[in-house]
């Protein structure tokens, strides 16, 4: 099956791309969306385990695609959804615009101690001179090997967070973006999103069985069905 990749970058009016740090895609995993093809999150961990020539085809892939957007009049951030097949790399989306892991790739420039996509987006619209940066391949193996889950409500009812009782519980992951209390949340909505070190897929399609269990299982502790 081929691997879904998610790259996000920035256009400079001069047609320079700057890159970023980038992932595996997380598509259609039960635990967390309802789409087949649903959006639920980003492994940064995982995509160093892609080979280099088809890090580098990646790339050109992105730089093609950014020289595309500029002949269009297009400026600022942008990015590129692939499909890797073991060594074929296919375009399937591209999106002018932040994505939802563009956060958490800025988190992960800041903690390399590079330009995020946020102040190279700004300094693209100011017309400042693009910094020179490493080729994808190296911004892949350097950057930290975080991953986030977004986990939609996949319940046929509303839900809304639970007022907790009991004591506090430990996870491998750290929830965040929780909604307020009383507020409910419709089937397809986000729950949370939740944080974690280290990969969670191997495929871009899956979770390991323990830990799409422990989503369920912190789904159903941290949010209720309102009767009323």
């Amino acid at each position: 099956e081929a691997i879904p990749v998610c790259v996000n970058a920035v256009l400079f009016p001069d047609g320079t791309v700057s890159l970023h740090p980038s992932s595996l895609q997380l598509i259609g995993i039960r635990a967390l969306t309802l789409g087949v093809f649903g959006y639920a999150g980003n492994d940064f961990a995982r995509l160093r385990d892609q080979g280099t020539a088809v890090l580098d085809e990646v790339e050109v892939v992105v730089r093609r695609t950014g020289a595309w957007l500029g002949r269009h009049g297009y400026v600022g951030a942008f990015g590129v959804d692939l499909l890797v097949d073991e060594a074929d790399v296919y375009l399937a989306e591209v999106n002018p615009r932040f994505q939802s892991s563009s956060p958490l790739s800025a988190r992960l420039d800041a903690a390399m101690d590079r330009s995020d996509m946020y102040l190279e987006h700004i300094a693209a619209f100011l017309g400042l001179d693009p910094v020179p940066g490493p080729p994808l391949r190296d911004i892949v193996r350097s950057q930290p090997g975080r991953a986030q889950l977004m986990a939609y409500s996949t319940a046929s009812v509303p839900r809304r967070l639970r007022t907790r009782r009991d004591a506090p519980r430990e996870w491998s992951f750290q929830p965040e973006i929780l909604p307020p209390a009383g507020v409910r949340v419709l089937t397809g909505g986000v729950l949370s999103r939740l944080m974690r070190d280290g990969p969670v897929t191997t495929d871009g399609l899956s979770l390991a069985p323990r830990l799409e269990a422990e989503v369920e299982a912190f789904v159903a502790w941290r949010f209720e069905t309102p009767t009323a």
